[in-house]
């Protein structure tokens, strides 16, 4: 039997059996037509990776489900279509099962010429298939797709998402795991999640570790938060994402803005903002056009303060339960920010200043007892977020993790 060209009928009648046999005006000598039963049906097409599936629902729906799972979950099957055949169409069934990937449906009484062209199309999908495994494969191999997820890796996801919106307007959501759910959910679970969630045309990809930029194309704000609910409820169900989304004609100010309000949701937590709903700040110009510099200093402080303090203390009740033997420390005054960590292995300080209310200054320094680490990140005033500080926090983490294990 050659599988490319196998067309199996899962049924207990065998009079069904002939009678789609019978339906089908293929006769190639590579066009293999198998009659098999429900029972341990999984296991013989999973042995034969016959190209087309047809299963008569009628007597068997409790069951159908499951076998449509572990097909799904079948690399070997990942181009096999499943087609569900009906005597009369039930059309709750026909959701459900469209829900859980099956392919096509029919019934009984379609014309020989449909079950014909389902099997045709079915053979021509192959074949497409398997010219976008050739190309993902080549994209994995360059790194610019991602080989455990198959989305796009940081390095190009600014860039793909910026030429995409070029193409035709839509909305950009940047997508983050609430601080409390980040020690329960991977970026690998994250981002398949989502991959799964998202429609053929939307466009994922990496922006960090645990953040990810989603472009919807030709897309309202509206109907972004509805697919991004529908990726929260298929995540576990003891974690939470956040999200930012923002429309407009410049990718640049939607990357902007879309980030702005994913700060403001991770905050509040397992929100979705639409930047256009956050209430505008007052500008905070330059300390100069102040009259009272003291005044503007406050207001500053008091702004920081509510970006970092919340980052540092999520962040430390989440790694004190990860991370043994380790002390951590964290202080926050109006002339600097440090979250600390020492133990056995290493002494790290994550230090943030702010010298003259310019510009902000993140230190991070590592000591092994072997050697010293220094480097620094800065952002602007205007770049100033909780969810930032958090990204780099969580690389500041990461290295100590190493260091530590490197040095014991």
């Amino acid at each position: 039997m050659k599988p490319e060209n196998s067309v199996f009928f899962i049924s207990k009648s065998e009079k069904a059996a002939a009678y789609v046999r019978e339906k089908l005006l293929f006769s190639r000598a590579a066009d293999k037509f198998v009659h098999i039963g429900y029972e341990n049906c999984y296991e013989t097409v999973k042995t034969h990776c016959p190209q087309v599936i047809f299963y008569d629902i009628r007597f068997n729906q409790s069951e159908f489900f499951d076998f449509l799972k572990k097909v799904k979950s079948t690399p070997r099957l990942d181009s096999s279509s499943v087609i569900l055949i009906f005597e009369k169409i039930d059309e709750e069934l026909l959701c459900n099962a469209f829900e859980s990937g099956i392919s096509d449906f029919l019934t009984f009484a379609a014309t020989d010429a449909e079950f014909t062209i389902r099997v045709l199309w079915a053979f021509r999908k192959k074949g497409s298939i398997q010219a976008a495994k050739k190309k993902t494969q080549i994209l994995s191999n360059l790194n610019i797709l991602d080989k455990k997820t198959g989305i796009y890796t940081k390095n190009y996801t600014y860039t793909i998402l910026k030429e995409e919106s070029k193409k035709s307007a839509g909305t950009l959501a940047v997508a983050a795991p609430d601080v409390s759910s980040r020690a329960k959910l991977t970026p690998e679970i994250l981002a398949k999640t989502a991959k799964k969630c998202l429609r053929k045309t939307d466009i994922l990809g990496f922006s960090g570790d645990f953040k990810l930029y989603i472009w919807f194309p030709d897309t309202a704000a509206g109907t972004a938060v509805k697919i991004l609910r529908k990726i929260e409820r298929n995540l576990p169900d003891d974690v939470s994402i956040s999200a930012g989304i923002y429309q407009s004609s410049s990718f640049e100010q939607m990357e902007e803005n879309a980030n702005k309000a994913l700060s403001a949701a991770l905050l509040q937590e397992n929100a979705f903002i639409i930047y256009s709903q956050i209430k505008p700040e007052k500008s905070e110009e330059n300390p100069d056009s102040y009259k009272n510099f003291k005044s503007f200093k406050q207001k500053f402080l008091k702004k920081y303060e509510s970006e970092v303090s919340p980052v540092f203390y999520r962040t430390q009740k989440i790694i004190e339960e990860k991370l043994f033997e380790t002390t951590v420390n964290q202080k926050i005054d109006e002339n600097e920010s440090v979250f600390s960590l020492k133990n056995a292995g290493c002494e790290s300080d994550f230090r943030i200043t702010y010298p003259g209310y310019a510009t902000i200054n993140i230190d991070m320094t590592h000591k092994t007892g072997l050697e010293i680490l220094r480097s620094r990140a800065n952002f602007s005033l205007k770049e100033l977020d909780g969810d930032r500080i958090g990204a780099v926090l969580d690389d500041f983490i990461k290295e100590f993790q190493f260091l530590s294990k490197s040095a014991v």
